[in-house]
């Protein structure tokens, strides 16, 4: 199997390069720089036969900036699935399209299903959202994973980020009233592969569709601090003192759901995967960040 990764460079498409794919698989990876999503004549030259699987790990992900910058957020988020969803139909490639909680507006106070009412807060969500339609729309044969909160030991996240900061000052205000699913970016890479693994073995099964697939339990951000800190302690870091604030106290440019926990018993049910534990995962993570041992 010939499986065609975008977004290569980022959180998923870094963990999607080493995960477990089946014995056989071709990996062709194209970072941004490499790839643009958003360009038709790309899309056209780059996805052509004999490629058997396209998985879009592209995306836009600077929530506060994409208020600003519209334009730019809308052609990785809404027309580069499009585009791909458009070519993968015409050359009948299956397409696996990543997309985010953040369709939500977070007012229900409970888990999301994939039915529920899509009504993002911000322009980063709506962005996602009209990606999600696009892909909908083009290509019957599509699975949309939604996911949560990424981190990794790659990119840009909240795990660096607080570590980072935490060995700059003393002190960190953290928001304690909004709450997520902080997803690792090896699991969503290890329920990538299961995925693609299932539509190999059975092409004609009925697992086309959305899919919500984040970490549990849902924590919020001031709560998944202290986790970090918690664990960075191990590695003889001194933790600064958490300081908890609201979100309207906290200077965003883009509002977020206050809470945006997924069920993620569909994809359980349907696929056979599991929603993962975030708590498992972070002490590796934060340990490679911090230079410490390897975890377990």
């Amino acid at each position: 199997m010939k499986v065609l990764i975008t977004g290569a460079g980022g959180q998923v498409g870094q963990e999607l390069q080493r995960a477990p794919w089946p014995e056989g698989t071709e990996l062709i990876a194209f970072a941004h720089r490499e790839f643009d999503i958003g360009e038709p004549a790309a899309v056209m030259q780059t996805i052509a036969p004999p490629i058997d699987l396209v998985v879009n790990a592209a995306a836009y992900t600077a929530v506060d900036r994409a208020e600003s910058d519209r334009a730019a957020a809308a052609r990785i988020n809404a027309c580069g699935p499009g585009l791909l969803a458009q070519r993968c139909a015409a050359l009948s490639i299956p397409l696996i399209h990543l997309s985010t909680d953040y369709v939500f507006d977070g007012a229900k106070g409970a888990p999301y299903g994939e039915d529920d009412a899509l009504k993002p807060l911000n322009h980063y969500g709506a962005s996602k959202l009209e990606g999600e339609r696009a892909v909908r729309a083009k290509a019957e044969r599509h699975v949309i994973v939604r996911t949560a909160s990424v981190f990794s030991e790659f990119g840009a996240n909240f795990v660096k980020t607080m570590l980072r900061l935490g060995g700059e000052r003393k002190s960190l205000t953290i928001v304690s009233d909004q709450t997520s699913s902080p997803t690792a970016a090896s699991d969503i890479a290890r329920a990538i592969v299961t995925i693609a693994g299932r539509i190999k073995r059975s092409p004609g099964a009925e697992i086309w569709g959305t899919y919500h697939f984040c970490g549990q339990p849902a924590v919020t951000w001031y709560d998944f601090a202290e986790a970090i800190f918690a664990i960075a302690k191990r590695f003889g870091m001194v933790a600064p003192e958490l300081l908890p604030i609201r979100a309207d106290q906290f200077a965003a440019a883009a509002a977020r759901p206050a809470f945006s926990a997924m069920d993620c018993s569909k994809i359980q049910r349907t696929v056979g995967i599991e929603a993962p534990s975030w708590a498992d995962r972070l002490p590796k993570v934060v340990s490679v960040i911090i230079g410490g041992h390897k975890g377990e």
